[in-house]
């Protein structure tokens, strides 16, 4: 995971009145076919469109109208201040950002923030939002490094440690990434040395990939991991920043590739 710090969730209602009532079936499958029918449009205009954000703004939005559809949420439910209000709109939002963490390219991935921004104002600001766009942001800087068939995305990760990426370096070699958005500045986090703890018995080289940190926090995780055995010429810390920092990414990959020896 990419979010260091996050946001308390608001808990379950324990139970709702007659106001939130569910969607009738009837609007339900309004919202539904809606859904698809601008699904359609934001397909075709993949292709006969060069405004691909816009594409995928269509696409969002019949996302958002299908989900309205399958839960029989009305929109209206998510603006109110009523804890049930709350909790809905945070389910929905989560799951905008949490689909928007897949997509394949940063306009894509900003357009469900953008969705899930018009039902909650404001998140698109948040660590959760910024760090969505910035992993994604890194994805496209590995596969253009590496080439985009070579950047896997990892569905399994577990915890706040688990692996963002993995790039094939090789018909059986591997390189791990770890991808870390974080506001905080000055010296290394005791995240980062948990982390370093945590991947020394990691059996794969792997790259932690940070937003931002001093120089001084840099060097001094470089420093951990030159002096460990267990972590020397096994893991590399890159800052990324943006597209100037692509050499960086790459010469750590290089330093970290290696192929498994055949087995008999």
């Amino acid at each position: 995971m990419v979010v260091d710090d996050r946001t308390e969730s608001d808990d379950t209602p324990d139970g709702q009145d007659d106001a939130w009532r569910e969607l009738t079936s009837w609007e339900r499958a309004s919202a539904s076919i809606a859904g698809v029918l601008m699904a359609a449009a934001g397909t075709a205009s993949v292709f006969l469109s060069d405004n691909q954000a816009g594409s995928a703004v269509l696409v969002v939005v019949s996302a958002v109208l299908l989900l309205i559809g399958i839960q029989g949420t009305p929109l209206s439910r998510f603006g109110a201040g009523d804890n049930s209000a709350k909790f809905e709109r945070g389910r929905v939002v989560g799951k905008l950002l949490e689909k928007g963490r897949h997509q394949a390219d940063s306009e894509a991935a900003r357009a469900y923030v953008d969705a899930a921004s018009q039902i909650a104002p404001g998140i698109e600001n948040s660590v959760q939002a910024r760090s969505l766009l910035y992993e994604t942001e890194v994805k496209l800087a590995l596969q253009h490094v590496m080439g985009p068939t070579k950047v896997v995305s990892r569905d399994d990760r577990l915890g706040d440690d688990g692996l963002d990426f993995t790039i094939r370096t090789g018909p059986t070699g591997r390189v791990d990434v770890i991808v870390k958005y974080t506001h905080r500045h000055g010296t290394a986090g005791r995240w980062m040395f948990d982390l370093l703890a945590k991947g020394r018995s990691r059996m794969v080289p792997w790259l932690l990939v940070v937003n931002e940190t001093s120089d001084a926090a840099v060097e001094e995780v470089r420093s951990r991991i030159a002096n460990d055995e267990g972590l020397r010429g096994r893991v590399e810390i890159v800052v990324w920043r943006g597209p100037q920092d692509n050499g960086q990414l790459k010469a750590a990959i290089d330093r970290l590739r290696f192929d498994e020896l055949p087995r008999d």
